[in-house]
């Protein structure tokens, strides 16, 4: 792990550059990496290639790399031209144009080998990009970060890789890894295992494998653990934070291991254990947040495994329902705080109304999910917890104050579901969560 000035100094960038526009001061820029006028002009002369190549119009040659290269250069490096005017709109105009380009690739079948070609000479400059310091050209690379997720709507190979690299290596910058983090959710959801699934199937392996390298890079990442008692305050907020957006991605994959059978036994990109262990006690180092923690939850809701016997629904069932209860006491903890009137009143200390929407909805997908997935003991755990949650978590619509026998009751409901063995796959009794106490 990086020093934690580091992170300290990391976190200090994030909440100044105003990550959501790319509005940091083009002033701020010492260099220009490539002239913009040959960028401009060498895109200009091979720009119809490459729009008939994007397009599926024409198949790619190796005299194309250079096309690649061209198109690559100028939505990558425009992030790095000096120019006059108004900040806002040049970055938003950048944004958007990579945006567009690769909106109206994605849907066309016929040019995916110039996709590959094309992802590849992307990541070539966006490393181009990074390679500069961070203190001295930040609207370069935040405007540069910022166009990752959109890179990664390709599911290309190459991109995952790269977001991979960036995620592993100690020497990233936190604003690099948080936009990488963000960008792996393209990879989401993964594809759902058949009930005859074909092993001998090249492409599907092809899938299988690809799906299973961003998940473990993910779980790496979650995992990971932190000298907890070495960190300020602070610093603990950075890491839960960027840890957040590593579950947020995990937590779309909609399956709980990449692939999970009894005969040929094979489970590759567990997926179920590591969100569970969010939700467990004294698992991850420092501890997760409760946002991390909803996350978290709300991936394993979302889980869909009609075709995974393998997998025990029941073990998330309870832990889902430990997350509720604590979210439900966290809320009346902080009621006191935003009902307050006057001087007295502060701001909540998390959305609860849009994430009480967000459980409401996860305890539905929870309760389809587990009747799918031929688990009765789950499915009438899974009703009686949304049967008791509704209500609470309807009373958080209007910031209403909870009913503390409700809360109570929740509480010894939920301790009802818990399982005796913390196995989440049934032929893989090596691969456990540690049940609370």
């Amino acid at each position: 792990m990086r020093c934690c000035s580091s992170l300290a100094r990391s976190w200090c960038m994030l909440a100044g550059f105003g990550l959501l526009m790319g509005v940091a001061n083009p002033a701020w820029a010492q260099k220009q990496i490539k002239d913009k006028e040959t960028v401009a002009k060498e895109f200009a002369a091979k720009e119809q290639r490459h729009k008939a190549l994007m397009h599926g119009d024409a198949q790619p040659t190796a005299a194309d790399k250079a096309v690649a290269d061209a198109a690559a250069e100028w939505y990558i490096l425009r992030v790095n031209w000096r120019f006059t005017g108004d900040a806002h709109k040049h970055f938003e105009k950048v944004q958007q144009d990579f945006a567009t380009a690769i909106s109206q690739a994605i849907p066309i079948k016929t040019n995916s080998a110039y996709l590959k070609m094309f992802s590849a000479a992307l990541v070539k400059q966006m490393r181009v990009i990074l390679a500069e310091k961070l203190n001295e050209d930040p609207t370069s690379i935040v405007n540069g970060c910022m166009m990752m997720p959109t890179m990664a709507k390709l599911k290309q190979e190459a991109v995952a890789d790269f977001l991979i690299e960036l995620i592993k290596d100690d020497k990233t910058s936190d604003v690099a890894r948080l936009y990488g983090l963000k960008a792996m959710q393209e990879f989401m959801p993964i594809r759902q295992q058949e009930d005859d699934v074909d092993l001998k199937d090249k492409s599907r392996l092809e899938k299988i494998r690809l799906d299973a390298k961003c998940v473990d890079a993910l779980v790496k990442y979650i995992e990971r653990p932190h000298k907890a008692d070495a960190l300020s305050p602070e610093q603990v907020t950075v890491i839960q934070y960027l840890r957040r957006e590593a579950i947020a991605s995990l937590a779309r994959s909609g399956s709980p291991a990449v692939i999970a059978l009894k005969k040929p036994a094979k489970l590759d990109g567990p997926i179920a254990p590591t969100l569970l262990k969010v939700l467990g006690k004294d698992v991850l180092t420092p501890p997760p947040s409760l946002p991390e923690k909803i996350e978290a939850a709300l991936g394993l809701c979302a889980m869909k495994f009609k075709d995974m016997p393998e997998y025990e629904p029941e073990l998330a069932v309870y832990f889902v329902g430990r997350t509720i209860e604590e979210f439900v006491k966290e809320y009346q903890g902080d009621y006191g705080n935003f009902a307050a009137k006057g001087v007295e009143r502060k701001l909540p200390k998390i959305a609860w109304k849009a994430d009480a929407k967000r459980f409401e909805t996860g305890l539905s997908d929870l309760v389809k999910n587990t009747g799918d997935g031929n688990a009765p003991g789950a499915r009438a755990k899974a009703d009686a917890l949304k049967a008791s949650a509704l209500p609470l978590l309807k009373a958080m619509d209007k910031y209403g104050f909870q009913d503390n026998q409700k809360v109570l009751e929740i509480g010894k409901q939920v301790q009802r579901y818990a399982t005796k063995s913390g196995v989440v796959f049934k032929s893989s009794p090596t691969i456990s969560v540690p049940l609370p106490p």
